[in-house]
């Protein structure tokens, strides 16, 4: 949607928070930038995108982008009990979770989410954060 004001007003402010404010071309570029990072990850469309994370910048950064990429995407409360958790992947079985400060794949086993990259070694390496912009 802010795709459609930017290119009359792409030095306007499109949002902000306590800590910055981003025009809608650094808001674009953000987003643009997260989209390539899921899509490396598995992000699709025909897969789903968890993006477990509080009301921030990133957040709706990430979201945009999960969007944009054409996974379905499913918000989850970053405040639920590692049960409730474990239970809302196995039911969701995302190819990509967005956890706060990680991005990460998720290999399904049986119906338990093992949350990060399978080694060679059949171990879940967890994954890096890529940053934001």
């Amino acid at each position: 949607m802010f795709l459609q004001h930017w290119g009359s007003r792409p030095d306007e402010i499109a949002v902000s928070d306590e800590r910055r404010r981003w025009t809608y071309v650094e808001l674009d570029r953000a987003v643009r930038g997260r989209t390539e990072a899921l899509r490396d990850y598995g992000a699709a469309p025909g897969h789903t995108v968890v993006v477990e994370a509080d009301l921030s910048l990133e957040a709706l950064v990430t979201l945009h982008a999960a969007f944009r990429s054409g996974a379905l995407v499913a918000p989850l409360n970053p405040r639920l009990a590692p049960r409730e958790r474990d239970e809302a992947l196995g039911a969701l079985r995302p190819t990509v979770v967005v956890s706060g400060d990680a991005i990460q794949t998720v290999d399904m086993v049986g119906d338990v989410a093992a949350v990060g990259r399978v080694d060679e070694g059949g171990g879940v390496e967890a994954l890096p954060w890529l940053g934001w912009v």
